[in-house]
């Protein structure tokens, strides 16, 4: 069993979302540490044992080197790096915004429009032959 002392807050700017996260974990007597991430290097704040990380910063491509990091060191991320790395497509996250039926109307209306050219297409060439064909068989 590992025993954490303090858990690292990484962030890289203060937004409301983590002034209401500090405010609970204040509440809630949670032992953390204010870590910027700009800041952060290869030197963990905890002395590099790992640790706990609770990674709050912008760039999701950060928050997964963190977390690769604190992982490598035997430590815990919140969230894992698996995590980070599968979430990092959005179209296909749960509770994105419905994206992929949006480009399947919009293929299907240009399909359509393509095949009613198309279709405009073959009509006038047979339209064009029928009227070079002669009406009586011999002619």
């Amino acid at each position: 069993m590992v025993l954490i002392e303090a858990i690292d807050f990484i962030y890289d700017a203060v937004r409301l979302d983590e002034k209401l996260l500090i405010r609970e974990f204040n509440n809630l007597n949670v032992n953390y540490r204010l870590v910027n991430a700009g800041e952060l290097t290869l030197n963990l704040p905890n002395g590099g044992d790992g640790g706990a990380a609770f990674i709050r910063t912008i760039s999701q491509h950060k928050s997964q080197l963190v977390s690769q990091l604190y992982e490598a060191l035997g430590g815990i991320s919140i969230n894992p790096a698996m995590s980070i790395l599968i979430g990092n497509n959005k179209a296909v996250s749960p509770g994105s915004p419905p994206v992929t039926p949006v480009l399947l109307a919009a293929g299907v209306i240009i399909l359509g429009g393509l095949l009613t050219l198309i279709g405009i297409v073959v009509l006038l060439v047979g339209l064009t032959n029928l009227a070079k064909a002669p009406l009586i068989k011999g002619e």
